[in-house]
């Protein structure tokens, strides 16, 4: 119960966001989530003085990477109070997608004990249920985040930033609680259960939204089965919120709704994968300027010249005509189907034997 007298918690909630179009239309959602937290947190009892922080992925052509997200901002805002400043009592780290009932208010507005993160995301029921799952909302009091090393860094699309996360809590001796049971109940702003795709055999249209590091070795049996602990769950100390520096870029900070809410842009590259992404796009120049610069000649680029000009002759170089195909002999001729195939006129059918002989 809150004192006379008592100062408020200070709680800084982080979301990360990016727009997943034409997947994901995040926009919308995101200007539905910083309007009504700021008023839920506002009327929220006990009172609590609280900072939302919208951390922003840039238009990078790089998959959505939500972990390195998490840390950059908990480094620029939690661990970076202006001297004077009271230090932050909590950071929530939250999803865009999910707006909580009136019955979660207090479990906001309060810091977790020392040890015990809080998985508010417990009370979403929607697209969730497994016991051991993490993801959703997570609180902790900045102390224990710094101990578990945060998220990773490497995770890539959707998938495994909570997996991982719950896994270096167990190692770094923490135990997660929830709310009550049947306290408490999210809107969820997302129709598209990307947990359900991954799982299904459809997915392979969908890969550039999914941590394909599932599908290629990080997860045994692939995709569906846990993260290999053994292997990875040696890097755990050192990849992560500590060394968050050399993997994030702080690009723009604006402050909206009177200091209430932060902005923050990053570009998600570190100097290897900055070094491959300018590899990459010369390449991709060297490539392109090649193909236009390229001459072709001799007998090679003259068939292809020909049955070029038989395509267009045919029309099939012209959206607004139907297309001919040469394998339907009804639509070509067989002086059209030859020219095609690079052959020549087929010669006149000569007369039968039995011809032959009547006219003998």
């Amino acid at each position: 119960r809150e004192k006379l007298g008592d100062a408020p918690a200070r709680v800084c909630l982080i979301v990360a966001y990016r727009n997943q179009l034409p997947l994901q239309d995040r926009q919308p959602q995101l200007f539905k989530f910083v309007p009504y937290m700021v008023a839920y947190l506002g009327y929220a009892r006990p009172r609590c003085d609280f900072t939302v922080v919208v951390a922003t992925q840039t238009d990078d052509g790089r998959k959505f990477n939500r972990g390195r997200l998490m840390n950059a901002a908990f480094q620029d805002v939690v661990r970076s109070v202006p001297e004077g400043e009271r230090p932050y009592d909590s950071v929530i780290f939250h999803d865009v997608d999910l707006l909580p009932s009136e019955e979660l208010m207090p479990y906001y507005a309060t810091p977790p004990k020392k040890g015990r993160p809080c998985h508010l995301g417990g009370a979403w029921k929607t697209k969730y249920r497994h016991p051991s799952f993490v993801g959703g909302v997570l609180a902790f009091v900045p102390e224990d985040y710094v101990a578990c090393n945060g998220y990773a860094n490497d995770n890539w699309g959707w998938g495994l930033d909570d997996e991982e996360i719950a896994l270096r809590m167990v190692e770094a001796k923490l135990r997660v609680v929830k709310p009550p049971e049947g306290l408490g109940s999210f809107c969820d702003l997302d129709p598209i259960n990307l947990y359900n795709i991954v799982h299904s055999e459809e997915r392979g249209y969908y890969n550039e939204w999914w941590n394909m590091d599932m599908e290629n070795g990080k997860c045994q049996p692939r995709v569906s089965g846990p993260i290999v602990w053994d292997l990875y769950g040696q890097w755990w100390r050192d990849r992560g919120l500590s060394d968050i520096g050399g993997h994030a870029e702080l690009i723009a900070r604006t402050h909206e709704f009177g200091g209430r809410v932060v902005r923050l842009l990053y570009a998600l590259e570190n100097d290897l994968e900055r070094k491959e992404g300018t590899v990459a796009l010369v390449s991709a120049r060297t490539s392109l300027k090649g193909c236009l610069d390229a001459k072709l000649c001799g007998p090679v680029a003259d068939a292809a010249l020909a049955q070029t000009r038989a395509l267009a002759a045919m029309g099939n170089l012209r959206t607004n005509q139907p297309r001919l195909m040469h394998a339907n002999p009804e639509l070509l001729t067989p002086e059209q189907r030859f020219a095609l195939q690079g052959g020549r006129k087929p010669r006149a059918k000569s007369a039968s034997r039995g011809q032959r002989r009547l006219a003998g």
